[in-house]
């Protein structure tokens, strides 16, 4: 099957993928509260982003922001996060951050910063991830205490692999801090 081109826009959900899944379900640790915030103000990479994620863990709560300030908003409980009417704003607190650099109205540096500027959320681990290849970008994210930066791959196998890997590793193998909740 030839290779999909992501930046050119040619994909759709439905299409068959033919990559490896490199993490089983039981890869990722047993939490009920886990969850991950992603960032990307074009849909089709939200969608193969949920896609990745659901192949290896269901039960993994997953919120997504179309720009850095919505994103901003859902952190910070400025926003309702439920689809229930009656329900009352309240701020998310997601194991792990997922971002786009070029996003409109506040750019996932301009997010990074804010939430290495706040007490209550520095200590979630940012992974940028753009399809930028800069030097000066990837220095910039790394000045701001990203937790990596990473270049979108061009390919849906390659993008689900990373997307995978990212989940793998930063909910199943790395060892973070126990965040007390007031």
């Amino acid at each position: 099957m030839p290779k999909s081109n992501i930046a050119s826009g040619n994909f759709s959900k439905s299409e068959p993928h033919d990559h490896v899944v490199i993490a089983q379900p039981d890869c990722i640790r047993e939490n009920s509260q886990q969850s991950i915030l992603l960032i990307d103000d074009q849909v089709g990479y939200l969608e193969l982003m949920y896609e990745a994620i659901a192949e290896i863990d269901q039960k993994l709560n997953i919120y997504t922001a179309k720009d850095g300030e919505e994103a901003w908003e859902k952190l910070t409980g400025k926003i309702t996060i439920s689809q229930d009417i009656n329900s009352k704003s309240k701020s998310i607190f997601p194991s792990l951050i997922i971002t786009d650099l070029n996003l409109p109205k506040l750019s996932g540096l301009e997010l990074l910063a804010r939430i290495r500027k706040d007490n209550y959320l520095k200590e979630i681990p940012v992974i940028i991830l753009s399809t930028s290849q800069t030097e000066s970008d990837i220095v910039q994210c790394y000045q701001a205490e990203a937790n990596c930066f990473i270049t979108k791959p061009d390919n849906i196998d390659d993008f689900f692999r990373v997307i995978q890997s990212i989940l793998t590793f930063w909910l199943g193998i790395v060892s973070l801090p126990t965040i007390k909740l007031n």
